[in-house]
This record gives structure tokens, sequence and C-alpha cells, in this order.
């Protein structure tokens, strides 16, 4: 019984500092998003690819050490839940307490995450729509006129003078 409460909070332990890791990289993709540094940009996602695979592993091992101790617990990396693999191990009150602590604190974690990341993206997605805002001006200037000869903007038709000055 104790073996797997301390390989399961250690599973659990080492789950919560991978979200934790996937955090301070959201936290440094946003000041690579402000900077517009996209090299860096793409650095990080590898990490957050890395983190995430190291995450997915892990939660198989919990899967793994769970299966192994009951008999009727049926979930996949996919669906799995922490609560219902700490209800379904066979331990003392005080020791699932224990674990649901990690819980909470990888679901605080997670939640954490899910925000930064849907922020990030929302900055990426104003960046970029600035970015294809400049290019489509570029792109219908180009092949038009846009001043004629006396100074005059073309705007839809008609002439609107930019500088007007009186000699």
């Amino acid at each position: 019984m104790e073996k797997i409460a301390g390989d399961m909070s250690g599973l659990l332990q080492e789950t919560l500092d991978l979200y934790q890791d996937l955090k301070s990289v959201l936290v440094t993709e946003k000041s690579h998003i402000e900077k517009m540094e996209v090299q860096n940009l793409w650095a990080t996602t590898e990490k957050k690819k890395r983190l995430v695979q190291s995450i997915e592993d892990k939660v198989a091992k919990i899967l793994e050490q769970v299966n192994g101790r009951t008999a009727s617990f049926d979930m996949t990396v996919q669906n799995f839940k922490i609560r219902e693999v700490i209800a379904a191990l066979p331990l003392k009150i005080e020791v699932k307490s224990k674990l649901k602590t990690l819980a909470n604190r990888i679901d605080a974690c997670k939640k954490e995450i899910t925000l930064m990341a849907y922020e990030n993206k929302r900055f990426i997605v104003e960046y970029l729509s600035v970015i294809d805002g400049i290019f489509n001006t570029v792109r219908q200037g180009t092949g038009q006129k846009q001043y004629s000869q006396t100074g005059q903007v073309y705007a839809s038709g008609e002439n609107t003078r930019i500088i007007n000055a009186e000699v």
C-alpha cells in the first residue's frame, strides 16, 4: 500500500512539475510574441511539444500503476481524470487526501495554462491581422496611382487634397 502511495505521489509531483514547466514556456512565448521574435517562437513550440509528450508519458505511467492494482479500472490517456484514478486506488483516506491535494494543484495549473494558451493565441491572431492589413494596403497600392500630379489623393473617384497652401 505504501509503495503504491509513494509511486503515485512521485508520479503526480513529476506531472505537476511538467505542467509548471509548460506554464513557464507559455510566459516566455508571450514575451516572444510581444517582441515578434519568430525564431524564438518556433523554439518555444518545440519545447511545448516535448513537455506535452512528457506529460502524456507520465499519465501513461500513472495509468499503468492503477491498472496493475485494480481489477475493474478502465481509463486511457485521452480520457484521463486524476480524481477517478485516486478514487480507484486502494489507499487510506489520509493518503488519498494528500494525493487529492496534488491533483488540485495540477488542475489549477492546467486552468492557468489553458488561459495563457488562449491569450497567446489571441495575441498571435491580433499581430497577424495587423501584418495582414499592412500587406493588403501595400498590395492595393501597387498598380494604382495614389496621388495626382497636383498633389491630390485619389480616393474612390474623387480628389482630396493632402496639402493646400496659398502663395
